[in-house]
């Protein structure tokens, strides 16, 4: 199983030519089999993400925004969850030289299946990206994420370009492992491409359904879509995402279990047993609202 961190903070998009300052997305897929008399099961999702770049100085900026998130699923045709996350970002962006940036930021978060009651319902992030402008149309960046998830703790090396083409036509930019896009951008302003995403979240679970046992679990997938977007206002972009899941999956794990160390997706003294039965993978559509400000490249 792939398990990478869909990070959504600023500097995904500053200093490449925009920075997204909201984003809200809404996927929803078909309802698909749970194995064994697990009954059958959507996974709608809604995503809010927003950032406020603040400049302190000639080339420094201070980073901040939030992001909210939530999921659900029933197992069963009774056991209905609710999942939630809630993101802070706090960093500083600043440059050394005309072609070097730095970024760093800290990501601490509340992931449960409502209010915060306890630690294990908190995480603690936090990421470090260097990023070389070789051109006017080409960057590339390298980073490392961390996190105190509560499958245990776990790290991400990252490493990532931004390449426009000389005709200004297409364009591709990716953070890998967590993501990569390259589309195609018409005369008449529309745009047309392919993305891939990659995340993994967990969540500290309560409720009457696990009475003492207090369970957490853990969310798992990699899509690919293709999409079409356009600005219907200045500022604004609409964008239609269709796609597929590849190793999607949520397991429940016992309160206790816990792996070592997560190393993108290798895992280190890793012996845990779900708890629950699982569900095939299959289509997701996405509509995502965007405010975009543009910047220099």
């Amino acid at each position: 199983m792939r398990t990478f961190i869909l990070l959504l903070i600023a500097s995904s998009s500053f200093g490449q030519g925009y920075v997204d300052l909201f984003r809200f997305t809404q996927a929803m897929t078909p309802q698909m089999p749970i194995e064994g008399e697990g009954g059958r099961t959507s996974l709608p999702e809604t995503m809010i993400d927003a950032n406020i770049p603040v400049p302190v100085g000639h080339g420094r900026y201070l980073l901040t925004g939030g992001a909210y998130e939530q999921f659900q699923i029933r197992f069963m045709d009774t056991i209905h969850l609710r999942a939630k996350t809630g993101l802070l970002k706090v960093g500083m962006q600043w440059s050394s030289g005309e072609k070097d940036t730095w970024m760093l930021m800290a990501l601490p978060r509340f992931s449960s299946d409502g209010s915060i009651r306890s630690a294990q319902d908190m995480q603690w992030g936090g990421m470090m990206t260097f990023k070389h402008k070789k051109h006017e149309r080409f960057n590339w960046q390298v980073g490392v994420y961390a996190n105190t998830e509560r499958s245990g703790p776990f790290v991400v090396p990252m490493v990532g370009w931004w390449w426009r083409s000389a005709n200004e036509r297409w364009e591709s930019s990716a953070l890998l492992p967590l993501n990569a896009d390259v589309h195609y951008r018409s005369p008449a302003g529309w745009r047309m491409g392919t993305v891939f995403v990659s995340m993994v979240k967990s969540y500290q679970l309560h409720g009457t359904y696990f009475q003492a046992l207090d369970p957490y679990m853990v969310k798992s997938n990699n899509e690919v879509f293709g999409y079409v977007q356009t600005k219907p206002y200045k500022g604004f972009i609409l964008q239609l995402r269709v796609g597929r899941s590849i190793g999607r999956s949520i397991k429940l794990y016992a309160n206790q279990e816990r792996y070592d160390l997560g190393v993108s997706a290798f895992k280190l003294g890793d012996d845990r047993k779900w708890l629950n039965p699982l569900f095939p993978d299959g289509g997701v559509a996405q509509i995502r609202l965007i405010y975009r400000l543009e910047t220099a490249p």
